[in-house]
């Protein structure tokens, strides 16, 4: 491993935090000679945590590429595709997220799964809350009308926590305990 540290605050640093998506401080990345994403560590991490990651990361183990290659083998394993979505997700692949979240609602349009019940939260989170939109502008009866159709309790309460963040950036506060 080569180790580089850039810093946000110069123009060599900046080029890196952009060309990677870099949000959040510390962010570990590990890269192929060529500059692709193997994988990535965010935020402070034990040490043995951190060399478990490392560990796991150098044996090929849940990496990106990895993941890729079993959600090809497996495109029926909605939970091993959503899995790689959170991936891409985490390092900005954003155009590649959004193809693998619309194969797994294409593959559950019903969205009985939690797996693609998740991947349409993820694809409605992404259509309203775009960050060039102010509060106001939000419109959120598409994640209202996705709410009461869902029983899964766990994307409910995801769904219903994004909502009533939404209704407290609108200052509705009545809404947002709602």
């Amino acid at each position: 491993f080569v180790c580089m540290g850039p810093k946000d605050n110069d123009e060599a640093g900046k080029k890196v935090f952009e060309q990677y998506g870099v949000e959040r401080v510390p962010t570990v990345l590990f890269l192929t000679p060529d500059g692709a994403i193997v994988d990535f560590v965010f935020g402070y991490v034990p040490v043995k945590d951190f060399l478990a990651e490392v560990a796991r990361i150098k044996s090929g183990t849940k990496t990106i590429a990895a993941l890729k290659k079993m959600a090809a083998e497996k495109p029926a394993d909605l939970v091993l595709q959503l899995e790689l979505v959170r991936k891409l997700r985490a390092t900005n692949d954003k155009k590649g997220a959004n193809a693998v979240i619309a194969a797994i609602v294409a593959k559950d349009p019903k969205l009985v799964s939690e797996a693609a019940a998740e991947a349409k939260l993820l694809e409605l989170n992404d259509a309203i809350f775009k960050p060039e939109l102010a509060p106001k502008d939000y419109d959120l009866k598409p994640l209202r009308e996705f709410l009461v159709k869902q029983k899964n309790k766990r994307i409910l309460f995801l769904g219903y926590d994004r909502l009533a963040a939404a209704e407290w950036k609108r200052d509705n506060l009545k809404l947002a305990c709602e």
